[in-house]
Parts: structure tokens; C-alpha cells; sequence
């Protein structure tokens, strides 16, 4: 997931007032679709406050968001994943929170033969996992869903 819309604050970004309503938007349909056990995200402000607003929309996540250095805007896709991996179970939904570019290479890392879609702020693209290949599921935004046909 892309972090909402964001403005600086000094020296730090954000999230607006808008921005909290994107990613509170996104998460009541994430939530719809899976159950999410686990929140990592970027160690930036306004990643951690994405991460916080989606929270608060999954009926019965009591955890913590968990800070990942990989997730900031220049991580690298594939340590992101592999972290994520070794830090949770087979079972468990993962919510990485990031933002422009890494978002967009982590879609490419997973579903290689899938457009990278085009994130919006608080957009998120669900991969699921079956063996050792990820599948694209769908792309969800504060605005809309997109199912993926495969």
C-alpha cells in the first residue's frame, strides 16, 4: 500500500486530513477482501500514519505496526519481501506500507508478468501466495477495486 496524500510539516511529510480519509477508505475494502495479521511499513511519518489509519479499519487487529527499514522510498524490493517472509507466518496476510517507487517495484518483484498499476496515494495491490509464485489479485484505492483476471 502507498501511503495517503502527505504535505510537509517542517522538515518531515504527513498525511493531511485527506489523506487519513484515503487510507481509512482503502482499508475498509482491504478488509473486506482478507484479514489482515500483520502491519510493516516504512519508517517515515507519513508511512507509519497510513499504517495506523488502515489499523483502525480491521475489525480485530490488536497488533503493532512494525517499522521495516526496506520499506522506505529507496528499500529494495526483494529485501523488503524476504524480511516480511522470515518475520511471518504462512498463514498470515501482510499489510507493507511504502511508497513511490518501492511499491511499484515491489508489484514488479512479485508478478513479473503483471502491469504495474498505477498507484495513487493509499493504493494497494494484493498478492497472494501460492508455493513459491505470487499471483496478482487486485489493485484497491481509496477510489475503486480492480480484480485481476488470470
Amino acid at each position: 500500500m502507498r501511503h495517503g496524500q502527505a504535505s510537509y510539516s517542517g522538515l518531515d511529510r504527513v498525511l493531511t486530513a485527506h489523506g487519513v480519509q484515503e487510507a481509512e477508505r482503502t482499508a475498509m475494502k482491504l478488509a473486506a477482501r482478507l484479514k489482515v495479521s500483520r502491519i510493516l511499513c516504512s519508517p517515515k511519518t507519513r508511512a507509519q500514519e497510513t499504517a495506523r489509519a488502515a489499523a483502525s479499519k480491521f475489525l480485530g487487529w490488536h497488533g503493532t505496526v512494525e517499522l521495516c527499514q526496506d520499506l522506505t522510498p529507496a528499500g529494495n524490493a526483494a529485501a523488503a519481501v524476504e524480511y516480511a517472509c522470515a518475520q511471518c507466518g504462512p498463514e498470515d496476510n501482510i499489510l507493507l506500507v511504502s511508497h513511490i517507487p518501492l511499491v511499484e517495484e515491489l508489484c514488479q518483484y512479485l508478478c513479473p508478468q503483471q502491469p504495474v498499476p498505477f498507484f495513487v496515494t493509499a493504493g494497494a495491490f494484493i498478492a497472494a501466495k501460492t508455493g513459491d509464485l505470487w499471483r496478482p489479485e487486485a489493485f484497491i484505492s481509496p477510489q475503486g477495486e480492480n480484480l485481476f483476471d488470470l
